[in-house]
């Protein structure tokens, strides 16, 4: 069973029917007692930084998810929940994160004509195969919403990335079962 942990700072409701449409069999849990039969997981999120982590405290979850991530379990971070797999973010004030993806959260460059947050449709270019990246082609296009971003500490963590302007923000990450997409496949179409 896949467990989608519920922070109470994201649209679920995206998210099953996406996994529905597929014929993937979900649940969706906020205890931590829910995580002991879980085969995946997957963290979704909304919002700010310290929102995430405050919510995973107050649900005691964190402790268990990095033990069932520890013991081999996958995980899938999106958006918000990518970010919270880093070890830190500068929104708001330096929060500490899971550290599951060594590398720090920070607030998206200034790019003349360009939007922040960056909201809507753009082309992911892929560094390398992920395990989740490799049925897209350089060049898919997915939909994003973020004001910050994750940077690597290590670049073998970043499968695949956004040109924003004329930097290169991370869009997908893996490490061994650990992975995330900063975009939402749930409301990216086909290809999401």
């Amino acid at each position: 069973m896949i467990c989608i942990l519920d922070l109470g700072l994201s649209n679920l409701g995206s998210l099953i029917t996406a996994l529905s449409k597929i014929k993937v069999q979900s649940s969706v849990v906020s205890n931590p007692k829910d995580l002991i039969n879980a085969k995946a997981i997957i963290l979704p999120g909304v919002g700010a930084f310290a929102d995430g982590m405050n919510s995973l405290e107050k649900k005691g979850l964190i402790k268990p998810l990095i033990e069932k991530v520890n013991n081999g379990i996958p995980i899938l971070g999106i958006c918000l929940g990518m970010q919270l797999l880093a070890d830190n973010s500068e929104e708001f004030g330096i929060k500490k994160g899971l550290g599951l993806i060594k590398g720090n959260v920070v607030k998206l460059p200034k790019v003349p004509n360009l939007p922040l947050p960056n909201i809507g449709w753009c082309d992911l270019f892929k560094n390398y195969n992920s395990k989740i990246t490799t049925n897209i082609s350089d060049g898919d296009s997915f939909y994003f919403v973020h004001s910050y971003h994750l940077i690597c500490a290590k670049s073998s963590n970043q499968s695949s990335f956004i040109n924003y302007g004329t930097h290169k923000i991370t869009a997908v990450v893996q490490n061994k079962n650990i992975f995330g997409a900063q975009f939402h496949p749930e409301k990216s179409h086909d290809k999401g």
